[in-house]
């Protein structure tokens, strides 16, 4: 069986048992299910008074969603009507969900954990970053011993299938691109590697990707076009077109880093790349015209390095982890102005290294020297909080990843270990 049947075999095992399921459900069902009993208060506060008190709400009086309310009492208040069962039903199309929505009228939904489903401790080096294949179960790191490793993470026990040499120095930074069968990673030798991805199990080398004079710390590919994005320590951002492979070339060079660059990602759709720098700066670039000097809106808020910066797939997010020991949100939803910082997340004990969205939920997880992995509900962002926290490593957390389609978290750390959480 090859790794594409394996992947829709466990897909479909996973569907079944969400299907299945009465109660515990995994995470994500937790979490959407309280999504939907939000949305349920917030459109039918007059409706739901009505049930609650018997008399209607007046015009003069202010919505319910605009008290100050926590969410447990929103939750409490909803599941009193029996409003709530015909709306959830005509809402939700899957089966399962509806089903736990109604099951819990007169419990308030509790989340519940998610859970380490593997943990793999390697022997010969520590792991500086991880990333997944885009639809299969498959794993890359980047590791200190100068290898790319690739794993097979179908089972609760990955499995090493591929050490790809070619760095002369510790590999920083690895990505696959989303669409197309490449993966590329960044080396303390300057360098970026492509690999053709085409054999999901047997990447072979393309091209080494010269330029960079000082360590590549970050690479990211576009989403959805052939375009690569390199971070470095010589303070710049440089963009590579990888749309014939063995011919990628250096489309443009941005400057304007003061410092050393740390982490790049692009916009899902926008002609915009995000940079964070040790000069504690954010850095937005529009690249829609690469051969003219990229223009670039700075986000100055951190107080320290900037270690990690990602936007959201589908929301108007964009989150920045720093040494400051702070995660800051920016909401750029109107380009022609100035990107807006909504919310400034202060939970973590340590520096944040590494920040991460969930590919369809407004979900955020962010890695940190404390040890410890956050995630936090971002649905309402000017409002977010903490939903639950993942302990289990015992050094700092070095790269966080969701996987793009199945419900799998990664995590690795300077303790030799990376860690799969099922969400």
């Amino acid at each position: 069986m090859d790794y594409k049947q394996k992947y829709f075999k466990y897909k479909q095992k996973y569907l079944n048992l969400l299907k299945d399921q009465k109660g515990g459900e995994p995470f994500l069902i937790d979490f959407s299910a309280k999504q939907v009993y939000l949305w349920l208060f917030a459109k039918n506060q007059r409706q739901l008074d009505f049930i609650f008190t018997g008399r209607q709400i007046s015009f003069t009086m202010p919505p319910l969603e605009n008290i100050t309310l926590n969410h447990q009492h929103r939750l409490s208040l909803l599941t009193k009507g029996s409003l709530s069962v015909v709306l959830a039903s005509k809402l939700v199309p899957k089966k399962y969900l509806a089903r736990r929505i109604l099951s819990r009228l007169h419990v308030l939904p509790r989340i519940s954990p998610p859970t380490c489903i593997a943990t793999k401790y390697v022997i010969t080096s520590s792991i500086n970053s991880i990333a997944f294949h885009p639809t299969l179960p498959l794993l890359a790191t980047g590791c200190t011993d100068r290898f790319v490793r690739l794993w097979n993470c179908s089972e609760l026990n990955p499995t090493l299938i591929k050490d790809l040499p070619g760095h002369t120095n510790l590999v920083n930074s690895v990505a696959f691109h989303p669409k197309l069968p490449l993966l590329a990673s960044g080396s303390n030798d300057n360098t970026i590697i492509l690999w053709d991805c085409s054999i999901p199990q047997n990447p072979t080398f393309i091209k080494n990707l010269p330029g960079h004079t000082s360590w590549v710390k970050s690479v990211a590919f576009h989403p959805t076009k052939p375009l690569l994005a390199s971070g470095s320590w010589d303070n710049t951002v440089r963009l590579w077109d990888c749309k014939i492979p063995q011919s990628t070339y250096q489309v443009a060079i941005l400057n304007g880093h003061t410092n050393l660059v740390n982490s790049v990602a692009f916009h899902p759709s926008l002609p915009l790349l995000a940079s964070g720098s040790d000069d504690t700066t954010v850095r937005l670039w529009n690249y829609s015209d690469p051969k003219k000097n990229c223009e670039e809106e700075i986000l100055p808020s951190h107080t320290d390095s900037v270690r990690s910066v990602a936007f959201h797939p589908t929301r108007s997010l964009l989150a920045s982890g720093s040494h400051d020991r702070t995660v800051r949100l920016w909401n750029y939803s109107d380009p022609q102005k100035k990107t807006l910082e909504v919310a400034n997340l202060h939970d973590h004990t340590n520096w944040i290294r590494s920040v991460a969205f969930h590919p369809t939920l407004p979900l955020l997880a962010t890695g940190s020297s404390d040890r410890t992995i956050i995630l936090w509900d971002c649905s309402d962002p000017e409002n977010t909080y903490q939903v639950a926290i993942l302990t289990g490593h015992i050094d700092l957390i070095l790269s966080i990843a969701f996987h793009p389609t199945l419900p799998f978290l990664a995590s690795v750390s300077m303790d030799n270990r990376f860690k799969i959480w099922q969400l």
